[in-house]
């Protein structure tokens, strides 16, 4: 589930699933065009041939909305193009599947397009083979048309993305602003009792605690700066002498 919450994926199911459900309605109306050709019906292909037009142009405007609506959310345009990667993926995976349904349903379909195979080889087995071929073929070409029409959607809707958004799609979160509103802590977090730790306050006696040891003999305080002048001595007498 966390997987589908990412726009890329969200949006490229949806879309591809909705294409998916159209390439099962192409599969089923030719099929119904192939029974009535087969019980000698006058109609022709040409409302088949209409309807999957209509049905690929349909496809190409899902892949492009896919990415577009990616690009609205994400501001980046890789993202969009694997939007359209997964819905053209799905599309075309389901849609080659109910192809191949009615070629192996339909014994006389291939053998009335390619021809009568040579001697030896199945029938059944050639069909096989080509309907796994279509299905690879159809997945793989579906896909990467999906990938490039989601880049072109988005292109077209990453100028709508909130501004945050795209800046943290191209470059991370802005300064300040990590990590971004609402996504930290997680729903339903809560901090561990006792956390953070609070300060004791005030102070326990005897904090912070007195040195117990006594000063060392014969300490005495420093001397006092600067220190006293001399006393003045007694001037000479006329001898030369200093009396005193």
């Amino acid at each position: 589930m966390q997987l589908f919450e990412r726009p890329a994926v969200r949006w490229g199911v949806i879309f591809g699933a909705v294409a998916a459900a159209l390439g099962i309605i192409g599969g089923v109306i030719y099929a119904a065009t192939v029974d009535g050709l087969t019980i000698g019906s006058t109609g022709t292909l040409s409302g088949t041939n209409l309807a999957s037009c209509l049905f690929f142009l349909v496809d190409l405007a899902l892949y492009f909305l896919a990415g577009m609506l990616t690009a609205r959310q994400t501001g980046t345009v890789g993202s969009a193009a694997i939007s359209g990667l997964i819905a053209g993926a799905i599309g075309g995976l389901i849609g080659g599947i109910a192809n191949a349904a009615v070629v192996l349903t339909h014994p006389n379909l291939l053998t009335s397009v390619v021809g009568v195979p040579p001697n030896g080889i199945d029938v059944h087995s050639l069909e096989v083979v080509a309907s796994i071929f279509g299905v690879v073929l159809r997945t793989a070409f579906f896909g990467g048309l999906g990938a490039g029409l989601g880049a072109l959607g988005g292109l077209a809707g990453r100028g709508n993305a909130p501004q945050q958004q795209a800046m943290a799609g191209f470059y991370g979160p802005p300064p300040g602003t990590y990590p971004l509103p609402g996504s930290y802590p997680p729903p339903g977090y809560a901090p561990p009792p006792g956390y953070p730790p609070q300060p004791i306050y005030p102070p326990p006696p005897g904090y912070p605690p007195q040195p117990a040891y006594p000063p060392p003999g014969g300490y005495s305080q420093a001397p006092s700066y600067p220190p006293p002048p001399p006393a003045e001595s007694p001037p000479p007498d006329e001898y030369g002498e200093r009396q005193g």
